[in-house]
């Protein structure tokens, strides 16, 4: 582990291909909630499946492999030398860039839209846009578009994930610093652990919620699951002494994944599974981790630098 992590500080090579597989899949569910796109290919049977369908639930992967990745850069490896301002100048500067230029291109084809319906060269109902207000623009410049502010989607509306996830990146620095504090490691996985059990079981009985599909209404309650389970997964990692033989590792990731790929499956027609996504997910993610020889996936394959 401490070879792969210091090889490797942010960028873990055995889940590359996973990650680009999940967000072409979160693409495709994009596409099919889009009316113009199923009248301009109609013929799309090989994508409107169910899996695809349900692709929305792989935003949870997103967040499982997030909490690996930090766990793996600031915690296994440079724990004592955390800065909470340098940490979330890093988040900020990853993730924001694109989310406002994403923001000022909706603004811009929002205010062109405008025009053309006063204009009435374009016919649109309502002419007026309730979601995509001045209000929700300023909550998104600002990454509070889905802390319960407001509870709708509003104009680049998967940046949802990004606002509960930079919050999420917030609550991790403060657990370390906490864990810094009281001079124990143990502190930092102990609270991480009642995070994730804590928020999941908060939104099943508290909440009521029949699936995990949280966006604004309590998404980062959803992040904390799969981020801090993603965490948790690092750490099992870390503590695993006996591997067993290459193809029994080969094995247990291609189970791992098709049981992942059934469980997002199931999310159409059985919502309450959805609530496993997370756990099923840190499984897989963490057997690639674990076992980067295995048959599935073995060195060989990954990407040369």
């Amino acid at each position: 582990m401490t070879e792969l992590v210091d090889r490797e500080k942010a960028h873990v090579q055995p889940l590359d291909s996973i990650r680009g597989i999940a967000a072409t899949s979160v693409v495709i569910h994009h596409l099919l909630l889009m009316p113009t796109f199923l009248a301009a290919f109609p013929h799309n049977a090989w994508i409107n499946c169910s899996f695809f369908r349900s692709a929305w639930l792989l935003v949870d992967l997103f967040f499982v492999l997030s909490g690996m990745v930090m766990a793996l850069s600031y915690i296994e490896n440079d724990f004592t030398r955390f800065s909470l301002r340098e940490f979330m100048i890093r988040r900020l500067a990853r993730v924001y860039p694109l989310h406002i230029v994403m923001l000022l291109a909706n603004l811009v084809f929002r205010l062109l839209r405008i025009g053309l319906v006063m204009a009435g060269v374009v016919v649109a109902a309502p002419t007026v846009f309730e979601v995509n207000n001045a209000y929700s623009f300023s909550l998104n410049v600002l990454l509070l578009h889905s802390m319960g502010f407001i509870d709708y989607l509003s104009w680049n509306a998967p940046s949802w994930s990004i606002s509960v996830e930079f919050y999420t990146y917030f609550v991790f620095g403060l657990i370390v610093l906490f864990a810094l504090r009281m001079g124990s490691l143990s502190w930092f996985y102990v609270l991480s652990g009642l995070l994730a059990v804590g928020s999941l079981v908060f939104i099943i009985f508290v909440l009521e919620k029949r699936s995990l599909e949280l966006q604004t209404d309590f998404g980062l309650l959803r992040c904390f699951v799969g981020f801090f389970l993603g965490v948790l997964m690092v750490k099992i990692v870390d503590r695993l002494r006996a591997k067993p033989g290459a193809a029994v590792q080969g094995v247990l990731q291609f189970v791992a994944m098709i049981a992942s790929v059934v469980l997002v499956s199931l999310a159409e027609t059985n919502p309450a599974a959805t609530f496993l996504a997370p756990v099923m997910f840190a499984i897989f993610l963490g057997s690639l981790l674990a076992f980067p020889d295995a048959l599935l996936m073995p060195r060989s394959w990954w990407p040369s630098r």
